[in-house]
């Protein structure tokens, strides 16, 4: 049996999704998981989607508690300014705004990370699958 996307390759595995044959290069390449290239596109795709979906809700969290810092902050002078001792109070909600900030910052750049992880790969099957021969 030859394999689906190489032809010229004896097929070593048969993807436990689809059917489809594949040669030693395909199983590789989704980590001898038993599952093709275009089954391993389609994950890739699906965790894409979760991804992009991820990433828009943090944008919408760091706006939001982006604009409740700024709100703090702006309290916690008014506060300072008319009475000394609920400094430490609003020093405090200023702090713990800009932490959780700076981690839906630092989120952010993971899940961009993934997302463009997750883009490249599913071009390279892309690729791949266009030119039929395709190395992975």
């Amino acid at each position: 049996m030859k394999c689906f996307m190489h032809p010229s390759k004896e097929a070593i595995s048969v993807c436990k999704k689809c059917g489809k044959a594949m040669c030693a290069d395909c199983s590789s390449y989704t980590g001898h998981s038993g599952i093709c290239p275009v089954c391993k596109k389609e994950e890739y795709e699906i965790e894409l989607n979760m991804q992009n979906n991820k990433f828009r809700k943090n944008t919408s969290s760091t706006i939001l508690w982006s604009i409740l810092g700024i709100l703090i902050t702006i309290l916690a002078i008014i506060l300072i300014i008319k009475t000394g001792p609920t400094f430490a109070i609003g020093f405090a909600f200023t702090i713990a705004a800009i932490i959780k900030i700076l981690i839906n910052l630092n989120n952010r750049k993971s899940i961009k990370q993934r997302i463009i992880y997750l883009q490249g790969e599913i071009q390279k099957i892309n690729s791949a699958l266009s030119k039929g021969t395709g190395i992975i």
